[in-house]
């Protein structure tokens, strides 16, 4: 099965979505005397997709600070 880029973009937006207010009992121990705690499985193709988006946004965020600083 091919998994997209649009794909693995959806299933991370409707994942943060659906956590940002977990986000806030995680970071405040007081709220989540429990404990908050997510597991995420991600295929190596996904980890692919990711892991070459990250390198492009650093890449470029790079590009752009050496541009300004020369």
């Amino acid at each position: 099965m091919t998994v997209s880029t649009n794909q693995v973009s959806a299933v991370i937006r409707t994942y943060l979505k659906n956590t940002k207010d977990k986000i806030e009992k995680v970071s405040n121990p007081a709220l989540n005397p429990e404990g908050v705690h997510d597991e995420v499985t991600v295929s190596d193709d996904a980890k692919k997709i990711l892991f070459e988006r990250i390198g492009k946004r650093v890449l470029e965020k790079l590009k752009n600070e050496l541009a300004r600083n020369y």
